[in-house]
């Protein structure tokens, strides 16, 4: 397979993986047996699962605020923007109280349920609105620069819900994201907090390896 040069990430298949993983962590949580297993092992992998969602959903939240809604509002879509930030503060209150909340609960499969359910109505409307249109009109440089801000802006999230925490989606967000993770893991740390692997899509994995692989050898040689 001959790739050219330029090939680049692509934003959406990024955005895409991630509303992926969510609903696969939501169909793995429901997969746990309750019953005719060691009682403990199900409740500790269900609770793994339901840690790896809170962490997903709030590190997505604030990711888009900080990375592509600012692309899409200096492109005039600020009514949009400020739909969807209204949508993840409601996200982020909802996953607040399922962090928040003991798994002992005999309701708590329904609190973590409110915030997933509100987290894939979201995503679909995503899917079938915004992304649509982006997919239709952004360029391979314009969707490599959006995907890497995405990605630098996961790894600046916090792993846990601030529903307070400002969604300007500039530098005082991004300082108030710095700001509360170093907490947040001392927190897990103390709770003893575990997690699950996410498990990308298949397609999207053969396509981040191409990417990967072309990177690579781009890399090697700077002349073609």
């Amino acid at each position: 397979m001959i790739l050219k040069k330029g090939f680049k990430r692509n934003f959406i298949q990024r955005i895409w993986n991630l509303y992926y993983c969510v609903r696969d962590l939501w169909d793995r949580y429901h997969a746990v047996p309750k019953e005719g297993h060691d009682p403990k092992e199900s409740h500790d992998q269900r609770m793994r699962i339901a840690n790896t969602l809170v962490r997903e959903m709030a590190v997505h939240g604030d990711a888009e605020e900080i990375s592509y809604y600012n692309y899409l509002e200096a492109q005039g879509k600020k009514d949009v923007v400020e739909h969807s930030k209204k949508e993840h503060h409601e996200i982020k209150n909802l996953v607040y109280e399922a962090d928040t909340n003991s798994s002992a609960k005999d309701d708590y499969d329904e609190i973590l349920s409110r915030a997933v359910n509100a987290f894939d109505k979201h995503a679909a409307e995503e899917e079938k609105g915004i992304l649509v249109e982006m997919e239709k009109t952004l360029s391979a440089k314009t969707s490599d620069s959006e995907a890497r801000k995405f990605l630098a802006a996961r790894e600046t999230a916090p792993p846990r819900p601030h529903p307070t925490a400002p969604q300007t989606g500039g530098t005082l967000q991004e300082a108030a994201a710095a700001q509360a993770k170093v907490p947040d893991r001392l927190v897990n740390f103390m709770r003893r907090v575990d997690y699950v692997d996410l498990k990308v899509n298949a397609l999207i994995l053969e396509f981040s390896l191409i990417l990967l692989t072309f990177e690579i050898y781009e890399f090697h040689h700077p002349d073609i």
